[in-house]
């Protein structure tokens, strides 16, 4: 079952919960939380027994000083997110992002805001990724779904959170280290958020392509991709390099704007965030210094 059932109090908290709020816990973690989260391990495999345990700790980890978003106490940590307020305690909004080769800095935020807000999100995926054997768990902890646009207005006027990369699998194939954006002309996410009526929030990972680089780029692969429409391309990476991710100021409903001038808005919104944060090119050793030293100001 999807993990949507841990932000609603009364109700128990699937495995899947377990596994996207136990994963986010040891990444950021500080030695003196391995012994309640020891505590907690053994109950995972007994599905529901450690629900009590995991949501207390939870709770600490919400309530201790320093530890709401972004902390001192995640500085060093592998992954941090700025801006985490900019996340409704409740009521929907639509976030969009830049794809990286491999996403996985919107896994380590759908924990954090679990985490921190006691929500979840969710995120259109694309079609191919419904079809890899083995991907049923991984697609229902992320409540992934692959729209259409009619089912994402339903569920951000039911007020939660949904996530949209418009790059999608294109984006994350054909831009490289100069951190360009490939939407095209897609402004159906711009059209999801003015029929549900909601704010759309930017965001953007800096050194999300050092971490994991893709090939795609090449002539040959971006035929592949456009003739098949499934990602060829090789990978390679796994870099444990720094990843923040930026929340930029959410853009209001506007009765009066069109999709294409949203989308465009949107769009604008996200390069800034890339202009301010990102240094380019991305360079992977220094996104891997940048683990055990302070970041330096990008001009």
């Amino acid at each position: 079952m999807c993990i949507k059932c841990a932000s609603v109090p009364g109700q128990r908290m699937d495995g899947a919960a377990f596994l996207i709020a136990f994963s986010e816990l040891l990444l950021p973690i500080r030695p003196q939380d391995w012994g309640s989260v020891g505590r907690i391990g053994p109950n995972i495999q007994r599905r529901g027994e450690g629900v009590t345990d995991l949501k207390e700790f939870l709770e600490v980890k919400r309530t201790e000083p320093g530890d709401q978003g972004n902390t001192e106490s995640e500085e060093g940590a592998g992954y941090e997110v700025h801006g985490m307020e900019k996340i409704p305690e409740e009521g929907p909004a639509l976030i969009i992002f830049y794809h990286g080769a491999i996403p996985i800095d919107f896994y380590y935020f759908m924990a954090k805001i679990f985490i921190h807000k006691g929500r979840t999100c969710r995120v259109v995926a694309d079609h191919f990724v419904f079809k890899i054997p083995g991907f049923s768990l991984l697609l229902d902890v992320f409540c992934a779904i692959h729209g259409p646009r009619e089912k994402c207005v339903e569920i951000l006027r039911s007020g939660h959170l949904l996530a949209i990369s418009p790059g999608g699998v294109r984006e994350a194939l054909i831009s490289d280290e100069t951190y360009n954006i490939v939407w095209g002309n897609r402004k159906g996410f711009a059209q999801v958020a003015i029929d549900a009526k909601v704010p759309i929030i930017p965001m953007f990972t800096e050194n999300i392509r050092e971490g994991f680089r893709s090939l795609g780029g090449t002539r040959l692969f971006r035929w592949l991709y456009e003739k098949f429409r499934y990602p060829f391309a090789p990978m390679y990476g796994g870099f444990p390099v720094k990843l923040r991710t930026y929340l930029g100021d959410p853009i209001p409903y506007d009765p009066k704007i069109t999709a294409e001038e949203l989308a465009e808005k949107t769009k604008d919104a996200v390069q800034a965030l890339i202009d301010k944060h990102q240094r380019i090119p991305g360079n992977i050793m220094s996104a891997l210094l940048e683990r055990f030293h302070n970041k330096q100001k990008i001009n």
